[in-house]
């Protein structure tokens, strides 16, 4: 995988901070994110040998310039589109604004990514892996943020569709979806009520390296025949039925069945 080059989008913060970091020990990794987190994203590239390019996911110039920049590098290898932005607002107070610059970012950016990424896979005739950054919220609503939900639902759609028109290409196409994930942008409370915790199967919240794992053997050649998937890493978060109670773990009962 050595001198392939991946592009991570969202790359100043939480997830995609991450995941451009970690993913760094195997691909050429192009750090990309809005010009105004050209600083943060210039402190990752000198610390961890990264390549930077400013972009807006939701200009379409912007996109094909940051693949333009990918490919000088060398051969790309695929892309993880991780920007997303929410608002917390009730639908009734979501102004029509407000709605599009939601949809400009979670899911015209996906868009864009998703497109540019593959034109330059099908230009270099070579395959690839792309991975859209998702969330379970696609298929759960979240209070007081529709229009992100109705975002990142689109998205898992846009997913298994272009999984499906890209595969004759040898370029598959994945999401991850996390649950509950502490971020310092979009999430930072997340994991502070223990009772919101305690709804989690593995009880606690998820954090932005356990992201890292997935994304990596999506863009592997492991997960050669895997495409159109949407993998779920929330802890089980997705199975727990909302009436449940769970009852305390017995911590020494729980040690002896180890043995």
């Amino acid at each position: 995988m050595t001198g392939q080059v991946v592009v991570v989008t969202g790359a100043a913060s939480g997830i995609g901070e991450e995941l451009a970091v970690q993913l760094a020990r195997d691909w050429t990794i192009v750090a990309a994110d809005l010009p105004a987190r050209l600083p943060e994203l210039r402190r990752l590239a000198d610390a961890h040998a990264l390549h930077v390019v400013a972009a807006d996911v939701s200009d379409p110039e912007q996109v094909e310039a940051l693949f333009v920049a990918a490919c000088r590098l060398g051969p790309l290898a695929g892309s993880v589109n991780c920007a997303g932005v929410t608002r917390v607002a009730h639908l009734t107070e979501t102004s029509p604004e407000l709605y599009d610059s939601l949809m400009a970012v979670n899911l015209k950016g996906n868009f864009l990514m998703l497109r540019a990424a593959a034109l330059a896979l099908r230009r270099e005739q070579m395959p690839g892996s792309i991975v859209a950054i998702t969330s379970i919220n696609a298929v759960a609503g979240l209070p007081d943020q529709a229009v992100y939900t109705a975002a990142k639902a689109a998205v898992n759609s846009l997913v298994t569709a272009a999984a499906v028109e890209c595969g004759p290409y040898g370029i598959r196409v994945n999401a991850i979806a996390p649950g509950s994930t502490r971020t310092a942008g979009m999430n930072p409370r997340a994991g502070d009520d223990p009772a919101a915790v305690m709804t989690i199967p593995m009880r606690r919240v998820g954090y932005p390296r356990d992201i890292v794992g997935p994304t990596r053997f999506l863009l592997s050649e492991e997960s050669a025949y895997v495409t159109g998937s949407v993998l779920t890493v929330d802890g089980g978060l997705m199975h727990m039925r909302s009436s449940y109670r769970p009852r305390p773990v017995d911590r020494n009962h729980a040690e002896a069945g180890r043995g």
